[in-house]
């Protein structure tokens, strides 16, 4: 039902999943995939799950953005369109996935990209490029209303530096 409501002007397309070591976080997300290849949904919403512990530079962010558009496509989502992006610090203003956007609108098909064991990244100082970049994908999800969801997955018992310039920001 949520990813549905991406279609809609007002839908939210941010999301998180939050609980304890080992509630099943990353298990509900490979139930979102998984479901999402079912017959009623395989052409219509698209989950791709990323494990945040492999991210070691800001450029991680966008990688995985670009990988979850690309295999998107080829699953028959959208048009094949050769994605590039032009403006890292707002990525879905560059023409080309702008162009692919469009393209899911016309089909009412949703892509979701989920970045998993999130916690990784704001328990790190050294890790808060990383985080900047998460969050600044974030916003710009968030502000361009079409058919793409970002979700984050993180243990709520895990320890965070109030000195960590995250700490306060993912809070808010």
């Amino acid at each position: 039902n949520f990813l549905s409501t991406a279609k809609s002007e007002n839908g939210s397309r941010v999301f998180a999943i939050t609980g304890n070591s080992g509630l099943g976080k990353s298990s509900l997300i490979a139930k979102l995939r998984d479901r999402s290849r079912n017959q009623h949904y395989r052409k219509k919403y698209f989950v791709y799950a990323v494990d945040i512990r492999g991210a070691r530079s800001p450029a991680y962010i966008l990688s995985a953005l670009i990988t979850c558009l690309r295999e998107a496509q080829s699953n028959g989502f959208g048009d094949t369109i050769d994605l590039n992006l032009t403006d890292p610090s707002t990525p879905l203003n560059s023409p080309s996935i702008q162009k692919y956007l469009d393209s899911l609108d016309k089909s009412g098909q949703v892509v979701c990209l989920v970045f998993d064991q999130f916690e990784e990244l704001y328990s790190k100082t050294e890790l808060f490029g990383i985080f900047k970049a998460a969050k600044d994908l974030m916003l710009d999800v968030a502000g361009c209303k079409r058919n793409i969801v970002l979700g984050f997955a993180w243990k709520t018992d895990s320890t965070t530096q109030q000195d960590h310039p995250a700490y306060h920001m993912w809070h808010e």
